[in-house]
Parts: structure tokens; sequence; C-alpha cells
């Protein structure tokens, strides 16, 4: 080292050729993509998340009619280091951490398997998800506030998001900070009562009606015709059009003439503001082999 700093010293074509040669590389590292720049580390966590949504119930129902059953489901699973749940009203949540040496996404994808073959969860229960953390693999968020109603400005977040999502390079927009949609169809117990029919009678019609099914395929000289009816709700007219029953005479009763259909969001009391103004959040995510 010592003959090695005098030679450079004396020969300064030779120390600034090799300073060059280092810069360069460096450059086409960076620009090329050979080593991956990130805000912060991506770390991978070991932990997955199992939620479910169970309305209306009390965190004992939770417990007993969906915590437990995740858990007898998975406890089994080679690479479980420890569970960890949580019930309470309305929802419930199993947390596993991952032992050391076992893949996160393969555990989650066992996970996913063994609770999707679980038949004996409550018809209401609804919304399960298995995830794992994402880590720090937000690039950038964009947040839009404005005094406009909810509706509105979640038009406008999807726009923006739609929009962002078709630029080079980026592969994944989220929106938060906004409900989801849902359509709520209310009647009444005494009108139930009057034409004989209950809660379940109205979601079985709502699920027979409300669907697009294949009609097969007609083969003619010009080639094959595919079929298919049409049936799928998605607006407020929509459900409100759906039979419900048929009477001798011909006529129709239908949701709209024993409830009301409500085209708006969940129930949920969540609430985005910025700097006191209604609020959504575009969250734009990289993935492991983006910069």
């Amino acid at each position: 080292m010592k003959g090695l700093i005098p030679w450079f010293a004396k020969n300064g074509v030779a120390a600034n050729l090799l300073m060059f040669g280092i810069l360069l590389s460096g450059v086409r590292a960076l620009y090329v993509g050979e080593i991956p720049v990130e805000f912060f580390p991506e770390i991978e966590e070991n932990i997955v998340t199992v939620s479910m949504s169970y309305r209306g119930a009390t965190p004992a129902e939770v417990e007993q009619q969906v915590v437990v059953r995740i858990e007898e489901a998975i406890y089994d699973l080679e690479g479980i280091e420890n569970l960890r749940s949580e019930a309470s009203e309305g929802a419930g949540s199993v947390m596993v951490e991952v032992a050391k040496g076992y893949s996160t996404r393969d555990m989650a994808d066992d996970i996913k398997a063994r609770v999707d073959a679980i038949s004996t969860f409550p018809g209401e229960s609804e919304n399960l998800q298995v995830r794992t953390p994402q880590g720090n693999s937000t690039a950038t968020s964009v947040m839009i506030a404005g005094e406009l109603v909810e509706g509105e400005l979640r038009n406008l977040a999807e726009s923006i998001r739609d929009e962002m999502a078709g630029l080079p390079g980026i592969s994944q927009v989220e929106i938060s900070g906004v409900r989801r949609y849902e359509i709520g169809v209310e009647v009444s117990e005494n009108t139930l009562q009057e034409y004989g029919l209950t809660l379940g009678a109205i979601a079985q019609a709502i699920e027979r009606s409300s669907v697009d099914l294949p009609a097969g395929s007609i083969k003619t000289s010009g080639g094959e015709v595919l079929l298919r009816t049409k049936g799928q709700a998605y607006g407020k007219v929509d459900f409100e059009n759906i039979v419900l029953l048929t009477r001798p005479d011909g006529s129709r009763l239908t949701i709209g003439d024993i409830g009301t259909v409500i085209d708006g969001f969940e129930e949920n009391p969540f609430v985005a503001r910025f700097n006191g103004k209604p609020a959504a959040v575009v969250n734009v995510f990289y993935t492991s082999d983006q910069n």
C-alpha cells in the first residue's frame, strides 16, 4: 500500500483514469438498473394476517364463529412460530408469525388455501383477506382534498389512479382514505310480513337475478356466435327492478315496490381529512424489481 500511493502521486494520468473508470462504472450501474434505488430499504417481515368481517356480531361471537375456526384450520402448518388473535365488534383477525428459514409468501399461500377450504363460516361473514406486510414499498403518495361529496371525491381519485397507473415504470397504484361502494336494501318488517317475505328470500332473489350467465353458442355460416344473458345489477335502478314475486295475474313485485335501495358506501365511520377538508390518497408502490 505504501508503494501504491506514491506511485499514483507521481503518475497523475493513471490516477485520473482510475477515478473516471470508477465514476463511469457507478453511473452505468445506476442507470442500467444493476443497483436498485429505494427510498427505504425493503425489509421482508415475517407476519401473515388473516382478517374477516362479521357485521353485527359481538366480540365473543366473532371469536367463536371466525377466529377459532381460522386457528383450527392453520395451527398445524409447518413453519408457524406463533399465533396472535384479535376479536372485536364486527371483525376478527389472526396474525401468524413465520419462523426463521421459512418463506412468508409461501406461508401466506398455504394459509389462504386452508382458510378458503373452511365451509362453516357464518353466512353474514365477508371480506376474507390474507395479507403480508407491504413494508416500505411506497414510492410516493398524492393527496386529493377539497369540498366535494364523497362520491365525487372517490371518482376523482379513481381517475387520477388510472392515469398514474398508465405511466411508464408504474405498476401498482391504490386508493386509500375513502370508503368502498356498497348497495344497501332496506325493507321494513311490516312490509315483509304483508307480502310473506323474509330477508333471506330477498337476498336469494338478488343473488339469482343479479348475474351474467353464458348461454351457449350458435354456429352459422358466417362463424360461431356466443350467447350470454346479461343481468348483473350495478346501480340503484338495476336493483330496484329485480323481481321478487310474480302474481297470478302476471303483475310483478320488485324490490323497488317494497323497499328502499341505497346506492352509497359501506357503513364505516372512517373519515380522512387534509387541512380540514375531505381527502383521498393515491399511493404509488414499487415492486422488488423496480426503482
